[in-house]
């Protein structure tokens, strides 16, 4: 599915960015870094932690662009879901 997303849109920084979560997973640290820095050139922010853990694994990674980041959103914590939910059912 993320081929064809990337075929649709070569620039598509989600796709990039999962292909990089992919391949950490994997341990395949070139592809990660591949992966990491089109999804960086494309506008996505990596998460801290994730920059982190590329990081100490030996991957050379790229600055992100300033500003806020194209097309990503915050994550959200399961107490911001839990806490959001209650305060709409009144």
């Amino acid at each position: 599915m993320l081929d064809k997303a990337l075929q649709l849109d070569p620039k598509c920084g989600e796709a990039h960015l999962s292909y990089a979560n992919y391949y950490a997973h994997k341990k395949d640290w070139k592809k990660a870094e591949e992966s990491a820095n089109k999804a960086i050139e494309c506008g996505q922010r990596l998460h801290p932690e994730f920059r982190k853990l590329l990081e100490k694994s030996g991957v050379k990674l790229k600055a992100e662009p300033d500003g806020p980041a194209n097309r990503s959103q915050p994550i959200r914590s399961e107490t911001n879901r839990t806490s959001s939910a209650a305060g709409s059912r009144r």
